[in-house]
């Protein structure tokens, strides 16, 4: 599968989960997904057309933590409300696993 055809099912996995009782932790982490890669794709260290292998690749490396600030980061440089996540998880000091 393609990064585009993987960014639109972040899109409606955030839109479904939106909807459902209960769907809060899978929008926020979905929300942190697709912000990174939007992240990735910007900075060209990926490509739209890359296989969507290569983000998994580079997500499974880092914390949460580390994820959310940089869907924090690219949300604030395009103007979009930042994410106010309070759960732990995304809070670690962390930056990648093998710290």
């Amino acid at each position: 599968m393609e990064i585009i055809d993987q960014l639109e099912v972040f899109e409606k996995t955030i839109d479904e989960a939106s909807q459902a009782f209960g769907g809060e932790a899978a929008v926020r982490l979905f929300t942190v997904y697709r912000e990174v890669l939007l992240y990735l794709l910007e900075t060209n260290r990926l490509e739209i057309t890359d296989d969507f292998e290569q983000f998994w690749d580079y997500v499974k490396n880092y914390t949460p933590g580390a994820l959310y600030r940089v869907a924090r980061y690219h949300r604030k440089k395009h103007g979009q409300p930042v994410l106010g996540y309070g759960q732990p998880v995304f809070h670690i000091k962390e930056d990648t696993l093998n710290d």
